[in-house]
């Protein structure tokens, strides 16, 4: 006689290859591929910066706004199942300084009464 069994699904393992894609002086861009164990039919990602929850979605990368420039976060994602989350992918990054996407202050030279030289 033949038996077939079926286990319910349980919480998925961490999201692969979490890397940051675009960062400025208040937001990181992220992205991630699925867990390799789902364990189920994943529902959605959530994000965390820290231990503070900052957006859910669907989508394999998400948006970190409202952050402080040259500073360093904490980052975690993690999938989820209807049985719940599942362990943490983390990396650490930081925001870009001021500095770094600031253009350098113009110059000008005299060349005439009505004419002027941008350097």
């Amino acid at each position: 006689d033949e038996t077939l069994a079926q286990t319910g699904e349980s919480v998925p393992s961490e999201p692969l290859n979490l890397k940051i894609i675009g960062t400025s002086t208040c937001v990181l861009r992220i992205s991630w591929e699925p867990p390799l164990k789902p364990n189920g039919i994943l529902k959605d990602y959530f994000i965390f910066n820290g231990e503070n929850f900052v957006t859910q979605t669907s989508e394999l990368n998400a948006f970190i706004s409202g952050l402080k420039a040259s500073t360093f976060y904490d980052i975690h994602v993690c999938a989820s199942t209807v049985i719940g989350k599942g362990e943490k992918a983390s990396i650490r990054a930081s925001t870009c300084s001021i500095g770094d996407i600031t253009p350098e202050k113009p110059s000008f030279g005299m060349i005439g009464k009505r004419e002027i030289l941008g350097k």
